[in-house]
Protein backbone atom coordinates (compact mmCIF):
# COMPACT_ATOMS: atom_id res chain seq x y z
CA UNK A 1 0.00 0.00 0.00
CA UNK A 2 1.51 3.45 -0.87
CA UNK A 3 0.33 6.25 1.52
CA UNK A 4 0.08 10.25 0.07
CA UNK A 5 0.15 12.49 3.39
CA UNK A 6 -0.58 16.27 2.27
CA UNK A 7 0.08 18.80 4.79
CA UNK A 8 0.73 22.61 4.74
CA UNK A 9 4.59 22.54 6.25
CA UNK A 10 6.48 19.11 6.92
CA UNK A 11 8.20 18.37 10.05
CA UNK A 12 11.88 19.83 9.34
CA UNK A 13 9.91 23.28 8.46
CA UNK A 14 7.82 23.72 11.27
CA UNK A 15 7.56 21.97 14.87
CA UNK A 16 3.17 22.01 15.43
CA UNK A 17 0.78 19.23 16.11
CA UNK A 18 0.05 18.71 12.84
CA UNK A 19 3.52 18.44 11.50
CA UNK A 20 4.20 16.36 14.07
CA UNK A 21 1.15 14.29 13.69
CA UNK A 22 1.47 13.60 9.93
CA UNK A 23 5.37 12.58 10.28
CA UNK A 24 5.22 10.27 13.43
CA UNK A 25 2.10 8.91 11.34
CA UNK A 26 4.51 7.96 8.32
CA UNK A 27 6.66 6.25 10.34
CA UNK A 28 4.12 4.19 12.22
CA UNK A 29 2.87 3.28 8.98
CA UNK A 30 5.93 2.49 7.27
CA UNK A 31 6.94 -0.11 10.20
CA UNK A 32 4.09 -1.85 9.08
CA UNK A 33 5.76 -1.86 5.72
CA UNK A 34 3.24 0.81 3.85
CA UNK A 35 5.43 2.97 1.79
CA UNK A 36 4.82 6.75 3.71
CA UNK A 37 5.32 10.07 1.65
CA UNK A 38 4.55 13.15 2.50
CA UNK A 39 3.84 16.30 0.36
CA UNK A 40 3.68 20.14 1.67
CA UNK A 41 3.99 23.20 0.32
CA UNK A 42 6.88 25.73 0.36
CA UNK A 43 8.58 28.45 -1.51
CA UNK A 44 11.87 26.45 -1.80
CA UNK A 45 13.40 23.35 -2.72
CA UNK A 46 13.27 20.94 0.34
CA UNK A 47 15.33 17.82 0.90
CA UNK A 48 14.42 14.52 -1.03
CA UNK A 49 13.25 12.86 2.77
CA UNK A 50 12.84 13.82 5.96
CA UNK A 51 14.04 10.75 8.49
CA UNK A 52 13.76 8.09 5.91
CA UNK A 53 10.09 10.04 4.79
CA UNK A 54 10.30 10.47 1.16
CA UNK A 55 9.12 14.17 0.21
CA UNK A 56 7.28 16.10 -2.33
CA UNK A 57 7.31 19.87 -2.39
CA UNK A 58 4.48 20.98 -3.99
CA UNK A 59 3.99 25.43 -4.54
CA UNK A 60 2.61 27.49 -2.27
CA UNK A 61 -0.91 29.16 -3.47
CA UNK A 62 -1.19 32.44 -4.14
CA UNK A 63 -2.34 34.67 -1.84
CA UNK A 64 -5.98 35.51 -2.08
CA UNK A 65 -6.78 39.00 -3.30
CA UNK A 66 -9.92 39.68 -1.49
CA UNK A 67 -11.35 38.10 2.22
CA UNK A 68 -14.36 37.25 -0.03
CA UNK A 69 -11.86 35.19 -2.09
CA UNK A 70 -10.02 33.85 0.78
CA UNK A 71 -13.21 32.59 2.21
CA UNK A 72 -14.44 30.63 -0.69
CA UNK A 73 -11.53 28.68 -0.47
CA UNK A 74 -10.29 29.10 -4.76
CA UNK A 75 -8.62 26.16 -6.46
CA UNK A 76 -5.02 26.39 -7.06
CA UNK A 77 -2.50 24.00 -8.24
CA UNK A 78 -4.69 21.17 -9.74
CA UNK A 79 -2.09 20.58 -12.57
CA UNK A 80 0.50 19.87 -9.73
CA UNK A 81 -1.66 18.04 -8.29
CA UNK A 82 -2.69 15.32 -10.50
CA UNK A 83 1.01 15.53 -12.09
CA UNK A 84 1.88 14.53 -8.09
CA UNK A 85 -0.61 11.71 -8.08
CA UNK A 86 0.07 10.11 -11.82
CA UNK A 87 3.42 10.00 -10.64
CA UNK A 88 3.40 8.53 -6.77
CA UNK A 89 -0.52 6.51 -7.65
CA UNK A 90 -0.90 5.94 -3.81
CA UNK A 91 -3.99 3.97 -2.60
CA UNK A 92 -4.82 6.61 0.00
CA UNK A 93 -4.27 10.05 -0.17
CA UNK A 94 -4.52 11.84 3.46
CA UNK A 95 -5.39 15.21 3.91
CA UNK A 96 -4.11 17.40 6.86
CA UNK A 97 -5.06 21.29 6.58
CA UNK A 98 -7.52 23.39 5.85
CA UNK A 99 -9.62 23.87 2.63
CA UNK A 100 -7.13 27.25 1.26
CA UNK A 101 -4.57 24.48 0.88
CA UNK A 102 -6.83 21.68 -0.25
CA UNK A 103 -9.70 22.89 -2.13
CA UNK A 104 -12.83 20.50 -3.11
CA UNK A 105 -10.40 19.98 -6.39
CA UNK A 106 -7.93 18.32 -4.57
CA UNK A 107 -10.28 15.82 -3.20
CA UNK A 108 -11.89 14.80 -6.63
CA UNK A 109 -8.66 14.55 -7.90
CA UNK A 110 -7.77 12.25 -5.57
CA UNK A 111 -11.14 10.23 -5.60
CA UNK A 112 -10.98 9.83 -10.07
CA UNK A 113 -7.46 8.44 -9.49
CA UNK A 114 -8.83 5.48 -7.61
CA UNK A 115 -7.42 6.55 -4.02
CA UNK A 116 -9.50 6.42 -0.83
CA UNK A 117 -9.88 9.90 0.84
CA UNK A 118 -9.07 10.72 4.55
CA UNK A 119 -9.15 14.18 5.67
CA UNK A 120 -7.78 14.76 9.55
CA UNK A 121 -9.34 17.50 11.62
CA UNK A 122 -6.71 18.97 13.07
CA UNK A 123 -8.04 22.49 13.99
CA UNK A 124 -11.12 24.28 14.25
CA UNK A 125 -10.07 26.25 11.18
CA UNK A 126 -11.16 23.49 9.10
CA UNK A 127 -14.78 23.79 9.65
CA UNK A 128 -15.30 27.55 11.18
CA UNK A 129 -14.65 30.40 9.03
CA UNK A 130 -13.75 32.33 12.44
CA UNK A 131 -10.99 29.76 13.27
CA UNK A 132 -10.67 29.54 16.48
CA UNK A 133 -14.38 28.11 16.97
CA UNK A 134 -14.92 30.76 19.77
CA UNK A 135 -18.11 31.97 19.53
CA UNK A 136 -17.91 35.96 19.73
CA UNK A 137 -14.15 35.52 20.11
CA UNK A 138 -15.34 34.40 23.93
CA UNK A 139 -16.28 30.85 24.76
CA UNK A 140 -16.07 27.61 22.67
CA UNK A 141 -18.67 26.93 20.10
CA UNK A 142 -20.49 23.69 19.37
CA UNK A 143 -19.71 23.84 16.14
CA UNK A 144 -22.96 23.97 13.90
CA UNK A 145 -22.26 26.17 10.99
CA UNK A 146 -25.32 28.34 10.28
CA UNK A 147 -24.65 31.05 7.82
CA UNK A 148 -26.43 33.59 9.78
CA UNK A 149 -25.30 32.36 13.25
CA UNK A 150 -21.87 32.05 11.84
CA UNK A 151 -21.82 35.22 9.87
CA UNK A 152 -23.16 37.23 13.37
CA UNK A 153 -20.53 35.49 15.35
CA UNK A 154 -17.28 36.83 12.64
CA UNK A 155 -18.75 40.81 12.82
CA UNK A 156 -19.32 40.51 16.51
CA UNK A 157 -15.86 39.35 16.60
CA UNK A 158 -14.53 41.81 14.19
CA UNK A 159 -15.84 44.37 16.11
CA UNK A 160 -19.64 45.32 15.24
CA UNK A 161 -21.97 46.10 18.13
CA UNK A 162 -24.33 42.57 18.47
CA UNK A 163 -27.62 44.54 16.94
CA UNK A 164 -25.82 45.48 13.69
CA UNK A 165 -24.35 42.25 13.42
CA UNK A 166 -27.50 40.39 13.80
CA UNK A 167 -28.97 43.08 11.00
CA UNK A 168 -26.28 41.47 8.30
CA UNK A 169 -26.32 38.04 9.96
CA UNK A 170 -29.51 37.47 8.68
CA UNK A 171 -29.85 39.50 5.28
CA UNK A 172 -27.75 38.64 2.61
CA UNK A 173 -26.47 41.72 1.11
CA UNK A 174 -23.33 40.70 -0.78
CA UNK A 175 -25.20 42.46 -3.53
CA UNK A 176 -24.84 46.26 -2.33
CA UNK A 177 -20.92 45.20 -1.42
CA UNK A 178 -19.38 47.04 -4.72
CA UNK A 179 -21.30 49.91 -4.11
CA UNK A 180 -18.84 50.63 -0.76
CA UNK A 181 -15.26 51.49 -0.04
CA UNK A 182 -13.27 48.24 0.14
CA UNK A 183 -12.64 49.14 3.75
CA UNK A 184 -16.64 48.64 4.50
CA UNK A 185 -17.70 45.66 2.46
CA UNK A 186 -16.80 42.86 5.21
CA UNK A 187 -20.06 43.15 6.63
CA UNK A 188 -22.06 43.20 3.06
CA UNK A 189 -19.59 40.26 2.02
CA UNK A 190 -20.00 37.95 5.40
CA UNK A 191 -23.09 36.35 5.19
CA UNK A 192 -22.37 35.09 1.76
CA UNK A 193 -18.82 34.44 2.28
CA UNK A 194 -20.14 32.07 5.09
CA UNK A 195 -22.69 30.41 2.68
CA UNK A 196 -20.04 29.90 0.03
CA UNK A 197 -17.50 28.22 2.33
CA UNK A 198 -20.18 25.93 3.21
CA UNK A 199 -20.70 24.76 -0.14
CA UNK A 200 -17.04 24.71 -0.50
CA UNK A 201 -16.90 22.50 2.35
CA UNK A 202 -19.75 20.25 1.72
CA UNK A 203 -18.55 19.89 -1.97
CA UNK A 204 -14.94 18.76 -0.12
CA UNK A 205 -16.78 16.07 2.07
CA UNK A 206 -18.45 14.67 -1.26
CA UNK A 207 -15.44 13.20 -2.21
CA UNK A 208 -14.22 12.18 1.13
CA UNK A 209 -13.96 8.35 2.24
CA UNK A 210 -13.51 8.93 6.14
CA UNK A 211 -12.63 11.73 8.52
CA UNK A 212 -10.04 11.27 10.95
CA UNK A 213 -10.64 12.41 14.63
CA UNK A 214 -8.69 12.09 17.79
CA UNK A 215 -10.59 13.84 19.88
CA UNK A 216 -14.50 13.30 21.12
CA UNK A 217 -15.93 16.73 20.49
CA UNK A 218 -14.93 16.94 17.10
CA UNK A 219 -16.63 13.79 16.27
CA UNK A 220 -19.38 15.05 17.57
CA UNK A 221 -19.44 18.04 15.57
CA UNK A 222 -19.02 16.36 12.46
CA UNK A 223 -22.10 14.34 13.02
CA UNK A 224 -23.93 17.70 14.19
CA UNK A 225 -22.88 19.26 10.74
CA UNK A 226 -23.56 15.84 8.71
CA UNK A 227 -20.06 16.45 7.00
CA UNK A 228 -18.95 13.14 5.50
CA UNK A 229 -20.93 10.04 4.33
CA UNK A 230 -18.90 7.35 6.44
CA UNK A 231 -18.39 7.12 10.12
CA UNK A 232 -15.21 9.29 11.23
CA UNK A 233 -12.22 7.10 11.72
CA UNK A 234 -10.85 7.57 15.55
CA UNK A 235 -7.13 7.35 15.65
CA UNK A 236 -5.19 8.35 18.70
CA UNK A 237 -2.15 10.76 18.12
CA UNK A 238 0.37 8.85 17.18
CA UNK A 239 3.14 8.50 20.43
CA UNK A 240 6.89 10.19 20.59
CA UNK A 241 7.90 6.78 19.80
CA UNK A 242 11.21 7.58 22.40
CA UNK A 243 11.93 5.00 25.11
CA UNK A 244 14.53 7.12 26.78
CA UNK A 245 15.01 10.37 28.31
CA UNK A 246 17.26 11.78 30.85
CA UNK A 247 15.23 14.80 33.12
CA UNK A 248 16.41 17.78 32.84
CA UNK A 249 16.32 20.76 34.91
CA UNK A 250 18.36 23.19 32.87
CA UNK A 251 15.25 25.26 31.88
CA UNK A 252 14.69 26.73 35.16
CA UNK A 253 18.63 26.90 36.26
CA UNK A 254 19.13 30.12 38.64
CA UNK A 255 15.16 30.74 38.89
CA UNK A 256 12.91 29.46 41.95
CA UNK A 257 13.07 25.77 42.38
CA UNK A 258 10.61 25.40 44.75
CA UNK A 259 7.92 24.42 41.88
CA UNK A 260 9.03 24.18 38.33
CA UNK A 261 6.34 24.94 35.83
CA UNK A 262 6.59 24.55 32.10
CA UNK A 263 4.91 25.45 29.11
CA UNK A 264 5.66 24.64 25.85
CA UNK A 265 3.76 25.14 22.20
CA UNK A 266 3.66 27.92 20.06
CA UNK A 267 2.80 32.01 21.78
CA UNK A 268 -0.69 32.38 20.16
CA UNK A 269 -3.15 34.03 21.92
CA UNK A 270 -5.88 31.15 21.62
CA UNK A 271 -2.69 28.66 23.40
CA UNK A 272 -3.07 31.42 26.66
CA UNK A 273 0.60 31.86 27.55
CA UNK A 274 -0.30 35.44 28.45
CA UNK A 275 -2.60 33.94 30.70
CA UNK A 276 -0.34 31.59 32.29
CA UNK A 277 1.71 34.77 32.76
CA UNK A 278 -0.25 37.10 34.01
CA UNK A 279 -1.70 34.57 36.87
CA UNK A 280 1.55 33.87 37.57
CA UNK A 281 2.40 37.85 38.27
CA UNK A 282 -0.94 39.00 39.28
CA UNK A 283 -2.30 35.73 41.18
CA UNK A 284 0.87 34.13 42.49
CA UNK A 285 2.76 37.03 43.56
CA UNK A 286 5.47 35.92 46.22
CA UNK A 287 4.99 32.21 45.64
CA UNK A 288 7.61 30.04 45.62
CA UNK A 289 7.50 29.01 41.87
CA UNK A 290 9.23 29.86 38.45
CA UNK A 291 7.99 29.18 35.01
CA UNK A 292 9.63 28.41 31.83
CA UNK A 293 8.13 29.29 28.12
CA UNK A 294 9.71 27.18 25.26
CA UNK A 295 8.56 27.45 21.48
CA UNK A 296 9.18 28.99 18.06
CA UNK A 297 8.88 33.05 16.92
CA UNK A 298 7.74 34.09 14.35
CA UNK A 299 7.40 37.31 14.69
CA UNK A 300 3.99 37.86 14.89
CA UNK A 301 2.52 40.69 17.28
CA UNK A 302 1.34 38.44 19.86
CA UNK A 303 4.85 37.32 20.63
CA UNK A 304 5.84 40.90 21.28
CA UNK A 305 3.43 40.50 24.04
CA UNK A 306 4.69 37.63 25.89
CA UNK A 307 8.08 38.45 25.74
CA UNK A 308 7.06 42.22 27.56
CA UNK A 309 5.24 39.66 29.95
CA UNK A 310 8.48 37.51 30.57
CA UNK A 311 10.65 40.99 30.54
CA UNK A 312 8.57 41.69 33.72
CA UNK A 313 8.29 38.61 35.85
CA UNK A 314 11.68 37.54 37.08
CA UNK A 315 10.65 34.30 37.44
CA UNK A 316 10.00 33.42 33.93
CA UNK A 317 12.25 32.28 31.01
CA UNK A 318 11.55 32.14 27.46
CA UNK A 319 13.56 29.36 25.52
CA UNK A 320 13.43 28.71 21.71
CA UNK A 321 11.63 24.79 20.83
CA UNK A 322 13.53 21.49 21.22
CA UNK A 323 13.53 18.64 19.85
CA UNK A 324 11.48 15.66 21.38
CA UNK A 325 13.98 13.78 23.52
CA UNK A 326 14.90 17.33 24.72
CA UNK A 327 11.06 18.03 25.26
CA UNK A 328 10.46 15.09 27.43
CA UNK A 329 13.68 15.55 29.44
CA UNK A 330 12.14 18.81 30.03
CA UNK A 331 8.57 17.59 30.72
CA UNK A 332 10.13 14.79 33.00
CA UNK A 333 11.73 17.37 34.87
CA UNK A 334 8.80 19.77 36.04
CA UNK A 335 6.56 19.62 38.76
CA UNK A 336 3.69 20.53 36.17
CA UNK A 337 3.00 21.03 32.32
CA UNK A 338 0.92 23.90 32.09
CA UNK A 339 -1.63 23.88 28.99
CA UNK A 340 -3.51 26.80 29.55
CA UNK A 341 -5.70 26.76 26.04
CA UNK A 342 -8.29 28.84 25.47
CA UNK A 343 -9.28 26.91 22.50
CA UNK A 344 -10.98 23.63 21.79
CA UNK A 345 -7.69 21.39 21.10
CA UNK A 346 -7.95 18.11 19.29
CA UNK A 347 -4.58 16.93 21.42
CA UNK A 348 -3.04 18.48 22.20
CA UNK A 349 0.71 16.96 21.98
CA UNK A 350 1.77 18.99 25.01
CA UNK A 351 -0.35 16.91 27.05
CA UNK A 352 0.45 13.21 25.60
CA UNK A 353 4.11 13.90 25.30
CA UNK A 354 3.45 14.95 29.63
CA UNK A 355 1.74 11.99 29.84
CA UNK A 356 4.40 10.03 27.94
CA UNK A 357 6.87 10.67 31.37
CA UNK A 358 4.60 10.81 33.83
CA UNK A 359 4.56 14.33 34.66
CA UNK A 360 1.61 15.83 36.45
CA UNK A 361 -0.26 18.47 34.09
CA UNK A 362 -2.70 21.51 34.87
CA UNK A 363 -4.94 22.00 32.37
CA UNK A 364 -7.82 24.04 30.86
CA UNK A 365 -10.67 21.96 31.18
CA UNK A 366 -12.29 22.11 27.66
CA UNK A 367 -11.80 20.02 24.42
CA UNK A 368 -8.99 17.48 23.92
CA UNK A 369 -6.98 18.91 27.29
CA UNK A 370 -10.21 17.72 29.28
CA UNK A 371 -10.75 14.87 27.42
CA UNK A 372 -7.15 13.42 27.70
CA UNK A 373 -7.06 14.35 31.34
CA UNK A 374 -10.02 12.82 32.53
CA UNK A 375 -8.38 9.52 33.53
CA UNK A 376 -5.14 10.97 34.23
CA UNK A 377 -4.54 10.65 37.99
CA UNK A 378 -1.61 13.29 37.71
CA UNK A 379 -3.84 16.28 36.85
CA UNK A 380 -5.22 19.47 37.77
CA UNK A 381 -7.93 20.77 36.03
CA UNK A 382 -9.31 24.43 36.08
CA UNK A 383 -11.77 26.21 34.55
CA UNK A 384 -10.76 27.62 31.13
CA UNK A 385 -9.59 31.45 31.07
CA UNK A 386 -9.85 31.91 34.65
CA UNK A 387 -6.51 33.08 36.37
CA UNK A 388 -8.04 32.47 39.71
CA UNK A 389 -9.03 28.93 39.02
CA UNK A 390 -5.46 28.69 37.33
CA UNK A 391 -3.96 30.04 40.63
CA UNK A 392 -5.80 27.53 42.60
CA UNK A 393 -4.46 24.44 40.04
CA UNK A 394 -1.06 25.72 40.67
CA UNK A 395 -1.31 26.48 44.61
CA UNK A 396 -2.37 22.80 45.08
CA UNK A 397 0.80 21.40 43.54
CA UNK A 398 2.69 23.83 46.71
CA UNK A 399 5.34 20.78 48.25
CA UNK A 400 4.83 18.07 46.22
CA UNK A 401 7.75 17.05 44.13
CA UNK A 402 7.05 13.30 42.92
CA UNK A 403 9.90 10.80 43.24
CA UNK A 404 11.44 10.15 39.93
CA UNK A 405 10.87 6.22 40.42
CA UNK A 406 6.89 7.49 40.93
CA UNK A 407 7.17 9.12 37.55
CA UNK A 408 8.74 6.56 35.73
CA UNK A 409 6.37 3.73 36.88
CA UNK A 410 3.59 5.88 35.93
CA UNK A 411 4.94 6.56 32.42
CA UNK A 412 5.83 3.23 31.83
CA UNK A 413 2.20 1.97 32.24
CA UNK A 414 1.21 4.41 30.46
CA UNK A 415 3.40 4.56 27.30
CA UNK A 416 2.53 0.36 27.06
CA UNK A 417 -1.05 1.02 27.13
CA UNK A 418 -1.40 3.96 24.85
CA UNK A 419 0.64 2.21 22.26
CA UNK A 420 -1.35 -0.62 22.13
CA UNK A 421 -4.48 1.91 21.88
CA UNK A 422 -2.83 3.33 18.91
CA UNK A 423 -2.14 0.20 17.15
CA UNK A 424 -5.38 -1.30 17.62
CA UNK A 425 -6.77 1.94 16.29
CA UNK A 426 -4.49 2.02 13.12
CA UNK A 427 -5.34 -1.33 12.53
CA UNK A 428 -8.83 -0.07 11.92
CA UNK A 429 -7.77 2.54 9.72
CA UNK A 430 -5.88 0.15 7.89
CA UNK A 431 -8.68 -2.05 7.10
CA UNK A 432 -11.17 0.81 6.45
CA UNK A 433 -9.07 2.04 3.31
CA UNK A 434 -8.17 -1.91 2.06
Amino acid sequence: MRWLSLTSEYAHQEVGGTQIYVHRLNLALRRRNIEAIGAYFTKRSGPASYEGIPLIALPVPPRPETRLASWECPPHGTDDFERLLDEVRPDVVHFNSTLNLHPPEFFEIARRSGARTLWTYHAPGQTCLQTALLREGRVPCDGRIEPGRCARCGLVWSGLPSPVATLFGSIDLSALAPLMPRSLTHPFERRHGLSRFLARLERACASLDHWVTHARWTRELLQLNNLGGLPPLELPLPAPGVGRYTPDASPWEGLDDKLRLLYAGRFLDIKGPDLLLRTLSEKLRGEEASLALMGPLHGIPFEAEVQNLVAREHRARLLPPRDTQGMLGAMAAADAVVVPSLWLETGPYTVLEAQWVGAPVIGANVGGIGERLADWPASVLFQRGDPEDLARAVRSLRGRREDENVRSERAEAFQSSYVEHFETALDRVLDAVR
